[in-house]
């Protein structure tokens, strides 16, 4: 049984003319006639019976028609459907963030398309890089905001945004009144930071920048939020480096410093499975569009930085909370 011999049917049981039927499908009358007896043999029971010269539904008929007309609508529903979300209208998405996501492009990039694709629903799973990595394999995911670099070449990335590490210090701590801080006076400090298992890539960049300028790196506690650390560097812990979204998240007694580096930055960026279209590939674009926007307007409101009585620039210090 084929959806045209549904769609044949529904037309003779409306019409019941096969002549009428006929020209309304732009078929001729005797080929219909067989289509619908051939339909009847496969269901088994009479659908249509002729009474004299005229076309009759059976009681089988009738209860074949109301399901081969709600068949047919949910097809047809479908295929709108399936063509709106080609145009990424209309479908549903699941996607992986980590924290530097959630702490800074990840809320604006979702509102702002589902105000512009309200019939898209979204799914947000919260699961660090590696763990996306994984799930974008697996096709639990449809896209991830990950940090690069990645364990794979099988994903297409695209860059968002980047954050430069900043330093997390008690407030009376002896760098606290600094500037920024360079990485050789954090030399021997005990020092709160993310775990290496849950973000090998961050561990190894600064691993990599202590080693650069001969400084010691001494890891007193290994976290899994950026939350656990601010808590550990008020209690008097060591001081925490990380991303730069963590200055919102900082109470009054933790100071954030710039980090002195050449470069140190977390990258974040899209990811997606290569031959991801419609829907996922509409998301990527808008993610990618609304990042730069995001960027273009945050660089607007940056405070602009005034020259001093020597001539040189002065940076502005600031304490989170005070």
């Amino acid at each position: 049984m084929e959806l045209r011999h549904l769609r044949y049917f529904i037309v003779v049981a409306e019409e019941l003319s096969y002549t009428r039927a006929a020209a309304r499908l732009h078929v001729s009358a005797p080929p219909l006639s067989v289509q619908i007896k051939q339909l009847q043999v496969e269901v088994g029971h009479a659908l249509i019976v002729c009474i004299g010269r005229a076309l009759h539904l059976t009681d089988a008929g009738r209860v074949f028609l109301e399901r081969a007309r709600h068949i047919i609508g949910q097809v047809d529903e479908a295929v709108v459907l399936a063509r709106q979300a080609a145009c990424g209208k209309v479908g549903e998405l699941t996607i992986g963030y980590n924290p530097v996501a959630e702490h800074s492009v990840l809320t604006q990039i979702v509102r702002a398309f589902s105000r512009l694709s309200p019939d898209i629903r979204i799914t947000l799973r919260s699961l660090r890089t590696p763990q996306q990595v994984e799930a974008l394999a697996r096709n639990e995911l449809d896209l991830g905001f990950v940090c690069p670099p990645l364990s794979t070449d099988d994903l297409e990335t695209h860059f968002l945004t980047e954050q430069p590490f900043v330093a997390l210090l008690p407030k009376h701590h002896r760098l606290a009144n600094h500037t920024s801080v360079p990485f050789s006076a954090l030399s021997d400090e005990p020092l709160v930071i993310c775990s290496r298992t849950l973000d090998p890539d961050a561990y190894r960049q600064l691993q990599d920048e202590f080693s650069r300028v001969h400084a010691a790196f001494n890891v007193a506690l290994e976290l899994e939020s950026a939350r656990a650390m601010i808590d550990f560097v008020v209690e008097g812990a060591g001081c925490g480096i990380a991303p730069e979204y963590v200055r919102a998240l900082c109470p009054s007694s933790v100071v954030c410093r710039p980090l002195e580096s050449q470069g140190l930055k977390r990258v974040l960026a899209v990811a997606k499975q290569r031959d991801r279209g419609g829907l996922v590939e509409s998301f990527c674009q808008f993610a990618i569009a609304q990042s730069y926007e995001i960027a273009a307007v945050s660089a607007s409101l940056r405070p602009q930085v005034r020259a001093g009585a020597s001539g040189r620039a002065l940076r502005p210090v600031a304490v989170i909370g005070s």
